[in-house]
């Protein structure tokens, strides 16, 4: 999982203890919701590309930078100023103003979504539940960065996306994560062909530096 902050890459490996249906879940910082996070998806029957990949997750990163910035007021408005104006003046004249505010905040990240969903490959029906959602739960819309970046997973290298994205003391951090990860999916495998093919995976590592 790779995560964008107004054009700085980060990554973070799904740990082992939490598992659905045998998948590794991903928590992603509460506090952050202005970063896009993206799935890379990958196979072990696949050679690590040697050559510069096309980069839609850069581009998706770079589109929804203004909801970015849309989603950090949000945070302010909902988690910050909305608990001061309960607390100072409670659910009186100030907190419908207050309330009125939020709403036009997440109309306005709706109107630039909307701007972008032929570049974003919107169709109308996402569209539409993306703007109900934000409507009829505001606190959903603080996370629209992450509904935009975690549509789709994205078919690209990894270790390829790391070595041209991530610094190299993160990129030999997943390295060595990837590595571990196989490991240890070779040992509770119990099928021979999809080891065989992890190990082959795993022996392409060591001769990617950065």
């Amino acid at each position: 999982v790779f995560s964008n902050s107004f054009n700085r890459w980060s990554f973070a490996l799904p740990g082992e203890r939490w598992r659905l249906r045998g998948k590794l879940l991903h928590f992603p910082n509460p506090f952050l919701p202005f970063n896009g996070i993206f799935r890379l998806t990958w196979s072990p029957d696949s050679r690590i590309s040697q050559h510069p990949q096309p980069d839609s997750a850069e581009e998706i990163a770079r589109l929804v930078q203004p909801v970015g910035l849309m989603a950090i007021l949000l945070f302010v408005e909902m988690c910050i100023v909305t608990p001061a104006i309960i607390f100072t003046h409670g659910a009186g004249t100030l907190f419908l103003i207050h309330l009125g505010v939020v709403y036009e905040t997440i109309l306005l990240s709706l109107v630039l979504v909307f701007l972008l969903r032929s570049r974003l490959s919107l169709s109308r029906k996402e569209l539409a539940s993306i703007a109900f959602d934000c409507l009829a739960c505001p606190p959903f819309a603080i996370n629209l960065v992450r509904k935009l970046t975690l549509r789709k997973s994205i078919p690209a290298d990894p270790v390829r996306f790391g070595q041209n994205h991530l610094p190299p003391e993160q990129f030999n951090e997943l390295i060595h994560g990837i590595k571990e990860k196989i490991k240890m999916e070779i040992e509770v495998t119990d099928d021979l062909a999809a080891a065989q093919r992890l190990e082959a995976y795993h022996d392409q590592l060591p001769g990617i530096v950065k």
